[in-house]
């Protein structure tokens, strides 16, 4: 399907390419460059990057996967890095004892409209500035999913790493924000607002 048109506040920053990837080979970030995908004039990556990996050089040193190496910009691949490595990674080692070694995502870039709406502006997906997000796996092969009744200390887990994700990023989207984030948390760089720093943290 081909986007009705493109989205105010879509544009994050003017591209440099080797700056951002030179900052993502510094955090630790497995990756490789592609060709930016194209769908008419509406969806487009300015700055394509597969995710494949983060690797944590603080402590023992742990390599979390994104095993559905997800497509997204350069620019939304460096806060998910710092997130990742420097809030979540610790958060659910110290609460379960075990080293994070997934998080579990869809695709990243998707040529559509928000929320899948047959009219409307285009999602932040069309341009590689949004991921979701839906669980993470622990070294010891447990799992912790958004939107899932699990027990109260993955819930509060999980509820630490969502909010801290409203520091790293301007849209965050989950479980109880609305009925199309139900099972997952959205996350996003695009900007907002006549000031262009308008956040959104649901």
């Amino acid at each position: 399907m081909k986007p009705s048109r493109p989205g105010e506040g879509a544009e994050v920053d003017q591209p440099d390419v080797g700056a951002c990837l030179a900052r993502l080979a510094e955090l630790g970030v497995e990756f490789r460059t592609e060709a930016g995908p194209i769908n008419g004039e509406a969806c487009a990556v300015a700055m394509p990057i597969r995710l494949g990996g983060l690797v944590v050089r603080h402590g023992a040193g742990v390599s979390i996967q994104f095993p559905a190496r997800p497509l997204i910009d350069c620019r939304l691949a460096e806060p998910l890095a710092l997130w990742v490595g420097r809030v979540i990674a610790p958060v659910l080692a110290g609460t379960f004892s075990s080293a994070l070694k997934a998080v579990t995502t869809g695709p990243g870039f998707e040529c559509r409209n928000r929320n899948h709406e047959p009219g409307g502006k285009i999602s932040t997906h069309a341009t590689g500035f949004a991921l979701d997000i839906s669980g993470f796996e622990l070294a010891n092969g447990r799992v912790l999913s958004f939107g899932s009744n699990g027990d109260p200390e993955a819930q509060t887990a999980l509820q630490t790493v969502r909010t801290a994700a409203c520091g790293w990023f301007t849209t965050v989207l989950g479980p109880g924000s609305d009925a199309a984030h139900e099972d997952h948390l959205h996350v996003d760089i695009q900007r907002h607002g006549t000031d262009q720093n308008y956040r959104i943290c649901q």
